[in-house]
Order: structure tokens, then C-alpha cells, then sequence
């Protein structure tokens, strides 16, 4: 693209831009109070940074477009000028970042551009995240210079900022972009039944065709609150909820399990009071419920008084049920990663807790665990991941292999975390036989007990590890831990996908609650049992048992 053509998209760009004054000064605000607690934090801790030019000059310049936005008479012919606030602010917060080594001020710099992107995005945003980065790079080598911080040092941490700015503003355009999409679409279904409805002295036999072909839920109200009318879809959603007269059908079920949804408080309700809702989702219903996107629009006379309150629902239930299946897998995926990742962490954490470990390899295992720490992170937040729809059998790869030197390893693996909690794993006998089983699965299932072993454990606590041979020709393995233990009703449900005990939700232990339901469908699928028991206040006990000899088939 030649400059003269770059530079009128750009105008265009920007010219199209209209912006909430209320909006512009809420963004500016919101990114002095996160700029206020890190500034203030850094000069408690070292009182010696207020000498730094630098650090005062970025801090009045974010204090002056602070009050240029709190002064200025916006209004939304002039908004788009607010893109200067922006743009002022990335190198406000980068003259903080250049004197303080490690405060983390750079990070500062994604707000700014994550607000261009969704108020401009298009070309703008990408210029916006270009200048940033160019800046952020610039400001790493003069802090290298005034701070006298090593070059090489920073590197990773400017890198990682730079990916959250280009990721930050992706996700925010993009965000953003569909947003709006879902926001005209209900707001161009919304103005067609208004007009269709205004008509509908003259043309009900035409307007009453054209609602009931349509598969959203359309209902009239008068400004009184009192039903007019309602379609095909509607009457058919009234009968699913169980009746035919509106406020029967309606009061007796609740939204989110909570309120009526009739209620002054739900969806129609509020809509009747004057509130615009715009595609709000509840669940209605009680046993079976299902999910409504609402959505109101008003008919208002010629002095401004509403005459018709328009009420559209339309079941999402399927699209909801899907979206959640296919987070179910990625949730599965991810809790499965977090093992191995945290017990490299262990590893990496001892070995920097070791005496006299050369200043070369101790930098080089704190770059690993920081690594480490990352996709551990990443593991996690690929939890609230979207992921493409279906389901696959587990697949089994069957081969002879020595169940206790699966449960050594596991217990290698994880002692440096109970190490780090001081607490003690006691190994008993573990037959020395050979097993027709799947030797990753098992290790999964093995590494996931042991892991909760530790984790809601107490303090030195100890955890025992042992297994026998049966009469009946099961490798029965059992693993106990001195720990909080729960409750007969949560040990019941614990092997259902995504339950966690009271006390595992009331502790400040992260998990999701699929672990062991995993672990049972791969012992299950070995012909195996994998059973649990539990005393609140003295610890659980998991009991695995396998069969000596290859189940039948080889696919869960």
C-alpha cells in the first residue's frame, strides 16, 4: 500500500469513529488507578526513585491527560480526538518503566492500546500497536542505559510484553467486532418487528404470518404490561414451560435458579419498568432447563410515551450445550497438563535451592522456570479455551509392563512437591508383577492420586503408598493421605465431571474437578475399579484394582 493510499484509509478510519464521552473518561481513569497502585508501591518501597526526572515527567504527563480528559468538553463530534489520550499515555507510562527495573510499569502500556482497538480498530489499531512496540523496544535500551541493567536481562520480559500487546489487541478487536455484529443483528430484528407491529391495524393477517415463520419468541406488551399478542414460537415456548396463560406459564419458573423471571427484577419485568435488555441469556426451567436470549425494544407515540414494550426470546440452548462440550474437552486437556508441568516446577525449584550452584546455570534454570511457570499459566487459561466440537473413544495402548515401577515414578515425580510441604511419602510392599495394561494411562492415573495426595494435604503430613495381589488375581493398589478428607456426600460425588468438594472449593487449592473422573474412565477401561473413601478431618483413601490379564477390549 502506497503512503498516499495508507494515509486516507487511515483518515477514513478515523473520521468514522464516534465515542462515548462518558467512555473516554472512564478508559482514562481506569488506566490512572492501575497506574496508581504500582507507582505508589515502588516509591514506598525504594523513596530514592522520586530523584528520577523520568519517572516525575511520565507520571505529569499521565496527570495531564488525566485532566485534559476530565476538563475537556467532549462531545461525540469530537470524540475521535481522544486517540491523543492514548497516544500520550504509552509514553507517559514507558517514562516510568525506564528508571524502575522490575515494577512492571510496561505492562501499563497494553491499556491504551486495548482501548484504541476497540474504539478505532482497523488500521489505526494496528499503527497504535506498532508505535507501542517500536516505544516499549526503544524504552528497554535507554533503561539499559540510564539503569544500568543488563541487556540480555531484559529480553524476555520485553518480548513477553510485546506479545501481550499484539494478543491483548487481537482479542480486543476481534472481541469487539463481534460484539457489535451480535448487537446490529438483534437491533435490526428488533426495529423490523417494530415496524411490522406499528402496522398491525391494517396488515395483522400479514404481520401474524411473517412472526409465526420466524424461530424467535416475539411478545407484545401495552404500557400497562398487559399481553397483546405473541407468535407461534412464543405460544410454543409457553407450552414447554407448562401452561398457556402468560403469567402462570412464566411466574412459577425462575432465572438462573434464582428470581421469576417475570419478576420486577427478570428479563420482562425490567423491560416493562423502560430498561433496555439486549441479549440477555437466562436459564429457565427446573429439572430440564433451558437457555432464552431476550432482547427489548420500545414503540413509543408522538410525545415520547411508550405504547408497546416488545419482548424477543430465542432458546440457545443447543448453542450453549455445544459451546459447553467443546470447553469440556479443552478443560480435560488442559488439567492433564498441569502434572507434568508441576512437577518440573518442583525440580526446577530445588535445583535453584541448591548451595553453590554457579551463577551461568542458576540464570539459565530461572529462565526455564519461568518458562515453565508461563505454560502452566497458559495450561490454565486454555480451561475458558473454545475448541472444535466431538467427542473420540480413549485409545488404549496395551503392553506388558510392571506396575510398581509405574508407582515409583509417580512418587519420584511428586516428592518434590510434598518435600516442599515437608510432607513424607511411605512406600510399602509393591509386588514385583507384570501387568497387560497401558503404561502412560496408568502413570496418568497414578500422578493425578498422588498429586491430590499432596495438594490437599496438611502440613507434614504423610501419605502411604501400597499394594497386594489378591486371591482373585487383582493388583490392588492403594494410596492414603493424612489429610482434610471430606464429607459421605461430596466422597459420592466425587468422580462426577466437575464436582469438587466443599472443601476443596472453600480451600484456596485451584483445580476443575475432572481429574479423577478421567482416572476412573482409564482404570475402567483396564476392566479395572478405582473407588474412594473419606473421613473429614483424618484423610482419603483411593483404592485402584486391575485385572492380571488383558481386558477384552482395548478402547474405552
Amino acid at each position: 500500500m502506497i503512503p498516499g493510499q495508507l494515509r486516507a484509509r487511515v483518515d477514513r478510519d478515523f473520521r468514522r469513529v464516534v465515542i462515548s464521552p462518558r467512555a473516554i473518561v472512564h478508559w482514562q481513569f481506569l488506566f490512572v488507578l492501575t497506574v496508581a497502585l504500582p507507582f505508589f508501591a515502588t516509591i514506598a518501597v525504594r523513596p530514592d526513585f522520586t530523584e528520577s526526572t523520568t519517572l516525575l515527567v511520565g507520571a505529569l504527563i499521565i496527570i495531564g491527560a488525566t485532566t485534559v480528559a476530565g476538563l475537556f468538553p467532549w462531545r461525540q463530534s469530537n470524540s475521535r480526538w481522544a486517540l491523543l489520550l492514548a497516544i500520550v499515555d504509552v509514553p507517559g507510562a514507558l517514562l516510568l518503566y525506564i528508571p524502575t527495573p522490575g515494577a512492571g510499569f510496561s505492562m501499563l502500556v497494553v491499556l491504551p492500546v486495548v482501548w484504541v482497538a476497540i474504539a478505532f480498530g482497523g488500521l489505526v489499531a494496528t499503527l497504535m500497536v506498532a508505535a507501542s512496540i517500536i516505544a516499549l523496544w526503544t524504552a528497554w535500551w535507554t533503561q539499559a542505559q540510564v539503569a544500568e541493567v543488563q541487556l540480555i536481562g531484559g529480553i524476555p520480559a520485553t518480548a513477553a510484553v510485546t506479545s501481550l500487546i499484539v494478543l491483548s489487541a487481537v482479542a480486543a478487536y476481534q472481541t469487539n467486532r463481534v460484539a457489535s455484529a451480535r448487537r446490529g443483528l438483534l437491533h435490526r430484528q428488533s426495529d423490523a418487528f417494530s415496524r411490522a407491529l406499528e402496522r398491525a391495524s391494517l396488515q395483522e393477517r400479514f404481520t401474524s404470518s411473517v412472526l409465526d415463520s420466524l424461530d424467535l419468541a416475539v411478545f407484545s406488551f401495552d404500557a400497562d404490561g398487559g399481553l397483546r399478542t405473541a407468535n407461534r414460537s412464543a405460544w410454543l415456548l409457553l407450552r414447554h414451560l407448562g401452561g398457556t396463560r402468560f403469567e402462570a406459564a412464566l411466574s412459577d419458573y425462575e432465572i438462573d435458579y434464582g428470581s421469576p423471571i417475570f419478576a420486577p427484577d427478570g428479563p420482562i419485568g425490567r423491560a416493562l419498568q423502560g430498561e433496555q435488555v439486549d441479549g440477555e441469556t437466562t436459564w429457565v426451567g427446573g429439572a430440564q432447563p433451558i437457555a432464552i436470549e431476550w432482547t427489548s425494544q420500545f414503540l413509543r407515540g408522538d410525545d415520547g410515551s411508550t405504547e408497546n414494550v416488545i419482548v424477543l426470546a430465542r432458546d440457545v440452548t443447543s448453542q450453549l450445550r455445544a459451546q459447553a462440550d467443546r470447553d469440556e474437552l479443552v478443560t480435560s486437556v488442559s488439567h492433564e497438563f498441569r502434572t507434568p508441568l508441576t512437577s518440573i516446577l518442583g525440580y526446577l525449584e530445588l535445583a535453584l535451592d541448591e548451595p553453590g550452584v554457579p551463577a551461568v546455570p542458576r540464570e539459565m534454570v530461572e529462565v526455564a522456570l519461568k518458562n515453565t511457570e508461563r505454560l502452566l499459566t497458559l495450561s490454565n487459561d486454555f480451561l475458558a479455551a473454545r475448541s472444535p466440537s466431538g467427542r473420540s473413544g480413549m485409545v488404549l495402548t496395551m503392553e506388558p509392563c510392571r506396575p510398581s515401577a509405574i508407582v515409583e515414578d509417580a512418587i519420584t515425580a511428586v516428592r518434590p512437591q510434598a518435600i516442599a510441604r515437608s510432607i513424607a511419602i511411605v512406600v510399602g510392599p509393591l509386588p514385583d508383577i507384570v501387568l497387560d495394561a497401558d503404561p502412560l494411562r496408568i502413570r496418568q492415573v497414578i500422578d493425578n492420586v498422588l498429586t491430590n495426595a499432596v495438594k490437599y494435604n496438611v502440613e507434614s503430613g504423610r501419605i502411604f503408598v501400597d499394594a497386594i495381589l489378591t486371591d482373585t488375581g487383582h493388583y490392588a493398589l492403594s494410596i492414603r493421605d493424612t489429610g482434610r478428607g471430606m464429607s459421605a456426600h461430596d466422597a459420592e460425588r466425587v468422580f462426577d465431571r466437575g464436582y469438587r468438594s466443599a472443601a476443596a472449593r472453600d480451600s484456596a487449592v485451584g483445580g476443575s474437578g475432572l481429574g479423577l473422573d478421567i482416572s476412573r474412565q482409564i482404570i475402567e477401561s483396564h476392566a479395572g475399579t478405582m473407588a474412594l473413601s473419606s473421613v473429614p478431618g483424618e484423610g482419603t483413601t483411593v483404592s485402584i484394582t486391575l485385572p492380571a490379564g488383558a481386558p477384552d477390549g482395548r478402547h474405552a
